[in-house]
């Protein structure tokens, strides 16, 4: 009986572990942690993949995991909400600083109606662009009113202001560069 016991306890152990950091999500070989530690103790969990695409044929850019503290299919409350939130994107393929920031500046037409007022904090987010390279990544780092944009690891611009976090995610949820985007980062 004893030994009974020890093995459902061994076997409940071992699940709970495999539940736990272990996890991992995966787009078509592009593996995500299913949850990450952002700003000391907080822990934020993985609430979709996105593929970018370029060109009608499809090319994947890069796929991006969003990170939130409370998973939701409601892009509306994510562009409105405060708090930490992450966005990793993890390049397919080599990018152009240049590349990024023409991608960027089509998106951002798009809602300069909607957020006039940021016009003079773009310049920030295209001085933050890199030449990526194939496997690098950059993370989009949200905490309340700001945005850290961080390229293989170092700080490459903090940018102020609730407006600006909303309109970054307002191209990347209400005019994605291609509809699996925003279908993804929101769990679908």
């Amino acid at each position: 009986m004893l030994k009974k016991i020890m093995g459902i306890s061994l076997a409940v152990a071992i699940q709970c572990l495999a539940a736990g950091h272990g996890m991992a999500a995966d787009f078509e070989g592009v593996e995500f942690p299913d949850s990450i530690q952002a700003s000391g103790q907080e822990v934020l969990v993985l609430n979709g993949l996105g593929p970018r695409f370029a060109t009608i044929a499809k090319v994947r850019v890069y796929v991006a995991g969003l990170y939130v503290p409370v998973k939701t299919n409601d892009a509306d409350q994510l562009i409105q909400s405060k708090g930490t939130k992450k966005l990793v994107m993890k390049f397919q393929r080599d990018v152009s600083a240049e590349q990024s920031r023409e991608a960027w500046q089509k998106g951002l037409a798009k809602v300069s109606r909607e957020y006039p007022v940021i016009k003079d904090r773009i310049p920030q987010l295209m001085a933050a662009m890199n030449d990526m390279k194939k496997g690098e990544e950059m993370v989009y780092s949200f905490t309340d009113e700001q945005v850290e944009i961080i390229v293989r690891g170092e700080s490459k611009a903090v940018i102020k202001g609730q407006d600006f976090t909303e309109a970054l995610f307002m191209v990347w949820l209400k005019y994605p560069p291609n509809k699996e985007f925003a279908k993804g980062l929101l769990g679908n």
